[in-house]
């Protein structure tokens, strides 16, 4: 719609049965078109922020699951160990 608003400013300047009221009307429309055209580049430069906070969000519950499942091993593994050697903790002495 911008587009075929555009032409139509140009072909009217081109055509040189322009009037001034018709002219000044057409530097309006043209200025506002403008005005939207940089309205619509924000509009997407903000879905595209916004699709890149989804896609951070994902990655960091992803993450975040990694690093429970990486927990869980190592509990596990750390749970394992003792009973593994038959040692507990409980019996290293350490010096004081």
């Amino acid at each position: 719609m911008i587009q075929i608003l555009e032409k139509t400013y140009r072909a009217c300047l081109r055509s040189g049965l322009v009037t001034p009221g018709i002219h000044r009307t057409a530097k309006r429309m043209h200025s506002w078109l403008r005005y939207s055209r940089s309205q619509m580049y924000l509009l997407e430069d903000i879905n595209s922020l916004r699709a890149g906070i989804v896609d951070l969000k994902r990655e960091q519950d992803d993450l975040r699951t990694q690093l429970a499942q990486l927990k869980a091993q190592l509990a596990s593994k750390t749970d394992d160990a003792p009973a593994q050697t038959g040692s507990g903790r409980q019996d290293v002495e350490r010096p004081r």
